[in-house]
């Protein structure tokens, strides 16, 4: 009874510090699309999910949505082709959160106090870690290590895909970390959404600080994710992609969800309408940044040339 009593104490908490940090009532993304890093070029559906949290995607294209309303408890399962394909992991969780699709092909999936690895055909393997109440956001790298950001432990974790504990921040560039709720990695660097210190913060890959920039966009920042060296920022009515060196690079008018990319297509879960809406990135190699706010990028022999945010809005 005791451990029932507890543990149901711990998904309140998470439920709360989740709901009010990445705004359960996500604006939906109706605005058109426009010129530069958010081209909005579809959407689709996951009516199947009550209380979705956070999603993945795998190397397949497959979508994998965490599902934490009381009494459901699972992963809703979408195929490259965005149609219902199953349901995992029912009985298994108590409240799933963050999840991830590793390359080892296993899923990792945060629930309260620890991680479950479970098998994309929903087998689930033996429980790790420890943690305080609310894994949000989870990512991994090409080898399939894990990097888990805790909310109410405002900790960042390395582990090992078997289990293994290895590196622990709970602190950069002398601020101790609050409620970090976004995770994201590229080839060079981890980058963590510190959210109530509304701060971008860059490791290396071993865990080493390397530079923060502030982040506040009408609220504190929450998911992100990261690609081609642009880092994409989710704010409770607009999504934000950043430079390196937080640089406002383009805003987008709308909800930003949990985010995940699949090749150079950035999805985005809005949680409040049940979609996920698709945006086309410019391709890697054309797309540069010039001083004065002017985004540049090119697609085969043309060019085209974006004015700063204040011209456009102007202009409408």
């Amino acid at each position: 009874m005791g451990e029932r009593r507890i543990s149901l104490y711990q998904k309140g908490i998470m439920r709360r510090a989740l709901w009010s940090l990445i705004a359960c009532a996500t604006a939906a993304l109706t605005v058109p699309a426009h010129a530069g890093l958010f081209n909005l070029v579809g959407s689709f559906s996951a009516s199947g999910t009550t209380a979705p949290s956070n999603m993945t995607i795998d190397a397949q294209g497959n979508f994998y949505i965490t599902d934490f309303a009381q009494g459901v408890n699972n992963i809703k399962v979408y195929d490259a082709a965005h149609s219902p394909a199953g349901v995992l992991g029912t009985g298994t969780f108590v409240s799933p959160a963050g999840i991830v699709a590793a390359p080892n092909g296993m899923l990792y999936v945060g629930d309260i106090t620890h991680i479950v690895p479970m098998s994309t055909s929903g087998v689930a393997g033996i429980p790790f870690g420890t943690f305080s109440g609310g894994i949000y956001s989870i990512t991994a790298d090409a080898a399939s290590n894990l990097f888990i950001a805790e909310v109410p432990g405002s900790t960042v974790r390395f582990y090992s895909p078997s289990g293994v504990l290895g590196t622990t921040i709970t602190s950069a560039d002398g601020l101790t970390l609050k409620f970090p709720s976004g995770i994201a990695i590229d080839s060079s660097h981890l980058y963590v959404s510190d959210t109530f210190n509304n701060r971008i913060i860059l490791f290396d890959l071993a865990g080493n600080f390397q530079s923060a920039f502030p982040a506040f966009s009408g609220d504190h920042p929450g998911p992100i994710a990261v690609h081609n060296g642009i880092i994409y920022a989710g704010f409770k009515t607009n999504i934000v992609a950043y430079s390196s060196t937080g640089q406002t690079l383009d805003t987008y008018a709308g909800g930003g969800g949990p985010m995940a990319f699949s090749g150079d297509t950035l999805y985005v879960l809005d949680q409040a309408s049940h979609q996920i809406f698709a945006f086309q990135a410019p391709e890697p190699a054309s797309l540069s940044v010039m001083m004065g706010g002017i985004l540049l990028f090119r697609r085969g022999r043309r060019r085209w040339q974006i004015p700063p945010l204040a011209s456009r809005a102007s202009e409408n």
